[in-house]
């Protein structure tokens, strides 16, 4: 079955990454990680309220605090009605950031996984796509018995906490196999798209030399 859930602006108490405390606030933590996830693009501040799910005064000041720091910088651009802004990728402290940033997404998921193993007998997980940066039928394949309505209330957590929108499948263990054994189009492209094997009680991926472990 497949899933998709749509992120909020408003977050739980408890953050996946638990690194907002150390770059000040969540606004400005969604900021920065809107900037180095998209470190070519321009945005305008109504446009970055609305990617990082956040309110339109915390982003002016945190835009403003950016700037002074030197993390980001004007764009130019024909539009005269709005102020863009990018990334300032000669920043100093630009790859340790970058880095801290990325570090942070990884602990989210790590930080995910061990919530859904309290959530049932998990017996494969696999992150791809939007948890990657890249295209996939689906985000998080899920093989075993798993609480659904608990499932959809930590997913939906997830999705205000990281800002993207996460579909989901959950399949049984015979339906996994079944469909493995037909070379299922949709389950094969998930197998053969770039992937973290979460969980691997199957022993599916053991002897598979290019596929990338969360741990």
């Amino acid at each position: 079955m497949l899933r998709k859930k749509t992120g909020s602006k408003e977050g739980g108490k408890k953050s996946f990454s638990g690194l907002e405390q150390l770059f000040g606030s969540k606004s400005r933590f969604n900021l920065l990680k809107l900037f180095f996830n998209s470190p070519e693009k321009e945005f305008f501040v109504r446009e970055m309220a609305r990617l990082g799910n956040t309110q339109l005064n915390a982003i002016r000041r945190e835009v403003q605090n950016l700037e002074e720091l030197g993390i980001i910088e004007k764009a130019e651009t024909s539009d005269s009605k709005k102020i863009f802004y990018r990334l300032n990728q000669n920043f100093i402290l630009f790859n340790e950031v970058s880095s801290l940033i990325k570090k942070a997404e990884l602990l989210a998921e790590k930080k995910l996984v061990d919530c859904l193993k309290e959530l049932g007998d998990i017996k494969l997980c696999i992150l791809t796509g939007a948890l990657l940066g890249t295209e996939a039928p689906t985000d998080l394949l899920l093989v075993g018995k798993i609480n659904r309505d608990a499932l959809a209330k930590l997913i939906s957590k997830f999705e205000k906490e990281i800002n993207k929108s996460i579909a989901y499948t959950v399949l049984s263990i015979e339906e996994y196999k079944h469909r493995k054994s037909l070379t299922d189009k949709f389950l094969f492209s998930i197998i053969e798209s770039k992937k973290i094997i979460a969980i691997d009680e199957l022993e599916e991926f053991v002897n598979d030399r290019e596929v990338s472990t969360l741990f």
